[in-house]
């Protein structure tokens, strides 16, 4: 026997499929310039609000819970950009930048010790050159520059930002070095 399906605008499942998928598109749309225009303007909060909604249908996205630590850090918020970088890291445990972020909110802290452990994992990690965040939106921003003069600067920007994340890397890696070295030293002494 045969299995033919029936035209698209009579099979219920198609229309279903297709209302999901619209639904899901004009979800990701919004998430997407949505965030990215709250943190063009610097407006963390509306950002984390639109990252928790999205959060709330997708429970544990890695993504969506670094754009969260990541927003509360650029706010100063360091209490809770840890709280979501733990999160990440409780599922990622080699997630470059929330081990950065996780080493700061300790060195905020004067928690030697623990700043030291998150220390030890960053200089073992090997940082992406990007993170996927960035890919995603210089992705998506790329071909729609082309037709919307208003992503045209957008676009740049995130270009630019390709560049400026591999020097910040290089940056915080010697950082954690020398801490390394420090923290070891001063260590060694106090055995002694």
């Amino acid at each position: 026997m045969e299995l033919v399906f029936p035209p698209c605008g009579r099979c219920p499942l198609n229309s279903t499929v297709m209302n999901q998928t619209k639904k899901n598109i004009a979800e990701f749309k919004d998430l997407v310039f949505g965030t990215t225009k709250a943190i063009k303007v610097r407006d963390y909060d509306k950002a984390i609000v639109i990252y928790k909604k999205a959060l709330r249908q997708q429970e544990n996205d890695l993504s969506l819970l670094r754009g969260i630590a990541k927003c509360y850090d650029w706010k100063g918020d360091l209490e809770n950009a840890y709280s979501f970088a733990d999160q990440v890291l409780a599922i990622n445990p080699n997630d470059f930048d929330m081990l950065l972020l996780a080493c700061k909110y300790w060195f905020e802290k004067k928690n030697e010790d623990k700043t030291y452990k998150y220390v030890c994992k960053i200089l073992t990690t090997t940082p992406k050159k990007y993170t996927n965040e960035l890919k995603l939106a210089f992705w998506i921003a790329k071909p729609l520059s082309i037709i919307f003069k208003s992503l045209r600067d957008t676009n740049k920007e995130l270009a630019s930002s390709f560049s400026e994340h591999g020097d910040r890397n290089v940056e915080v890696i010697d950082w954690a070095k020398k801490f390394k070295e420090w923290y070891e030293s001063k260590n060694e002494f106090e055995v002694d």
